[in-house]
């Protein structure tokens, strides 16, 4: 591979970057951060968007870990194929299962008991496939990692699919496609209002497997192509996106429509993030690298802490114009996230995965 363990710390600080985002996001949407300029303002309130990085650096980074399992583009046995979706539960499943116990103690103490249907298809990743349900309760925030095992259980076939692409040009053409694809359901919803509702376009796991698709794409044309991206052009994408959030965002409804210029943005930041030198590199220092680790607790921990919080704002407990709630929320989020990052992700994972071998190394 042209790029080593060490530059991919970078993309672990993108990690952090990304869920920060969603975090002003969630923030913003509850508690108005008026103080800041306009164009601040119009950034956050797109920051669900970074859920998009997510997905796409997801594809990216189980493609880099992978694509040494497969020399020859062959789709996998049985075998491999359970080793690796207990690996990805083993890493997934122990932290959203206390942040959903947490949210269902937060609901009953506060009065609020969410129906049986709900609670059970968030306790199986089942949400997202009801859009009625797909974003409430614990879905507000599971949701995108119950579109990620829909991703996970689709990775072991894509991925010595798309290793079958024997041309750079092939995969960049392709790379193209997944954008126009990413924001058709996006653009359905906007100009053909009332079509289809929100949560399908936004959380319908079919709707975003063109993000999760770009990442594998984007990691095979580095690692295996040796792409190379500069600094300033993956800059000016990234000033490009900006201007488009500034000044287009409010404009269109449900996000995943700005898919046809934020996936390609992605895609040219992820690759220019690997260089060994460069603008990107300071995303690779330990503190934004801790940070990155502990990012997927920090997001699961804002789960329960919103349920909280919008029950204390909607009955007059916490007032909207308090300047409090939100650096109380950052450090109760990295509070939690850290405590739950080294109470449950690591000794959870450590023990799940110590009699599971990879097939490939028997």
């Amino acid at each position: 591979m042209a790029t080593t363990q060490r530059e991919i710390k970078s993309l672990t600080g993108i990690r952090w970057w990304a869920a920060f985002f969603v975090f002003l996001f969630h923030l913003h949407s509850r508690v108005p951060i008026t103080w800041l300029p306009w164009q601040a303002q119009n950034i956050i309130s797109q920051g669900a968007l970074g859920v998009n990085l997510f997905f796409m650096l997801s594809g990216f980074l189980l493609a880099y870990a992978h694509c040494k399992d497969f020399p020859e583009p062959q789709v996998k046995g049985f075998a491999y194929t359970k080793y690796f979706l207990f690996k990805r539960f083993a890493r997934i499943y122990p932290v959203y299962l206390v942040g959903w116990l947490l949210s269902l103690v937060v609901s009953i103490g506060l009065g609020a008991r969410p129906s049986a249907l709900i609670i059970g298809s968030n306790l199986v990743f089942l949400q997202t496939y009801f859009p009625s349900i797909a974003m409430t309760w614990y879905g507000g925030g599971a949701w995108s990692i119950a579109v990620e095992i829909f991703f996970y259980l689709c990775f072991p076939l894509l991925l010595p699919v798309l290793l079958r692409i024997k041309q750079k040009s092939g995969l960049l053409m392709l790379l193209a496609g997944c954008a126009m694809l990413g924001f058709v359901p996006g653009l359905v919803y906007n100009l053909l209002p009332g079509t289809i509702p929100f949560t399908l376009q936004y959380a319908f796991p079919l709707c975003r497997l063109a993000e999760f698709t770009a990442g594998i794409i984007t990691s095979i044309l580095v690692f295996r192509f040796d792409w190379r991206v500069s600094n300033w052009v993956a800059a000016l994408a990234l000033m490009l996106g900006t201007i488009d959030l500034v000044y287009f965002g409010s404009r269109w409804s449900g996000f995943i429509v700005h898919n046809l210029l934020i996936i390609p943005v992605i895609a040219l930041t992820l690759a220019a993030a690997t260089n060994k030198s460069g603008v990107f590199t300071w995303l690779g220092k330990e503190p934004l690298v801790w940070l990155g680790k502990i990012s997927y607790c920090f997001y699961m921990i804002q789960i329960p802490l919103s349920i909280w919080l919008d029950a204390s704002l909607e009955s007059g407990k916490l007032s909207k114009a308090s300047l409090l709630i939100g650096p109380l929320a950052l450090a109760v989020s990295l509070v939690g996230g850290a405590l739950l990052h080294y109470i449950v992700e690591v000794p959870a994972h450590r023990f799940l995965m110590h009699r599971n071998r990879n097939p490939l190394l028997d």
